[in-house]
């Protein structure tokens, strides 16, 4: 594409300066004979330059405002698929609903709040752009081309930079990344490594941090355990619509909070509990980044010890569709 936009201004200079020449030296009279040629040589020349720009941005950017409007778009990414009969925590960490539920709940939370919404299955390899938004089905992990080269953690900021939004269903948004090429999961972020010496036998042990996950990184979040698990208190209102779920979410098992900063709006806020300069906590949020928005719940979904979690996937559908309901 940029050989092609660089042979193309190379063309149109070129072009340009025959012009310039023919209008110093030909007679006026000449060029009033032939003025439509002359204008329609002016207008290639245009048009050339005009082909050579960046124009993915400006139809991004149309496509972003269009979803915008009714009928949405909600895209569930489906990569690494949902075969019932392979383990999900094979490419999946924190959730074990499938992309057809989710297709189902959010289709019917739409109905129900009378919102025009088309849901569709989309591959990490298609354009975003088209879409309101993007639904990570997979929890903590995301589907990547490159992990060294961040191919598709780069896409889903940059659609969100330009005012998508990016939802994570449960767990530490894109703490592993599975590999669409060796299909399997890795973590994500940059590991530490601890020598250890015993017996004068060397072991090498190694652990990554929540903070070195990329999405924690470029969202500048800071995560952190939860110990009181159960029996949460929360503060009122809880917002975005989901009132209804105020008894439910009273016996949801939180394992992780995230501080509320100033580019994270919650969803709900924990009522008993404040961070360590007084912060409010979180644990399903909205995070802004730039002109879009990341919609984060870090509650695991397939907790055994508490199948109530599985709540989180009518509160994480009516949120959305009540946030694009206000747009």
């Amino acid at each position: 594409m940029k050989t092609i936009q660089q042979w193309s201004l190379l063309f149109a200079g070129a072009l340009a300066g025959v012009i310039g020449s023919f209008l110093f030296t030909q007679h006026e009279k000449w060029l009033s004979e032939h003025s439509g040629l002359l204008y329609a040589l002016i207008l290639l020349v245009a048009l050339l330059v005009l082909g050579a720009l960046p124009f993915r941005r400006i139809t991004d950017r149309f496509l972003l405002w269009r979803s915008k409007k009714e009928p949405y778009t909600i895209g569930i990414l489906n990569d690494m698929g949902w075969d019932e009969k392979r383990p999900y925590r094979q490419f999946a960490t924190g959730t074990n609903i499938t992309i057809e539920d989710w297709r189902d709940q959010l289709t019917k939370d739409a109905e129900k709040n009378r919102v025009k919404v088309k849901v569709s299955f989309v591959s990490s390899k298609e354009s975003f752009y088209r879409y309101s938004a993007i639904l990570n089905p997979y929890g903590g992990v995301y589907p990547e081309e490159d992990l060294a080269g961040a191919v598709i953690l780069s896409k889903v900021f940059d659609y969100v930079s330009k005012g998508g939004t990016f939802v994570n269903v449960a767990d530490v948004p894109g703490y592993w990344a599975y590999s669409l090429k060796l299909e399997r999961k890795s973590v994500a972020g940059p590991p530490i490594r601890t020598v250890k010496e015993d017996s004068g036998l060397l072991s090498i042990s190694s652990i990554v941090p929540v903070a070195f996950a990329p999405f924690v990184q470029k969202l500048w979040l800071s995560v952190n355990p939860h110990e009181k698990e159960e029996n949460i208190l929360w503060k009122n209102p809880v917002r975005n619509g989901t009132e209804r779920f105020q008894q439910d979410i009273r016996s949801l098992r939180i394992d992780r909070i995230a501080v509320v900063e100033r580019n994270v709006e919650p969803v709900v806020v924990l009522a008993d509990v404040k961070g360590t300069d007084g912060s409010e906590l979180t644990p399903i949020f909205f995070a802004g980044y730039d002109n879009g928005n990341f919609l984060i719940s870090l509650v695991y979904q397939d907790s055994e010890e508490n199948p109530n979690n599985q709540k989180i996937k009518e509160i994480l559908s009516l949120v959305l569709v009540q946030a694009m309901k206000g747009r």
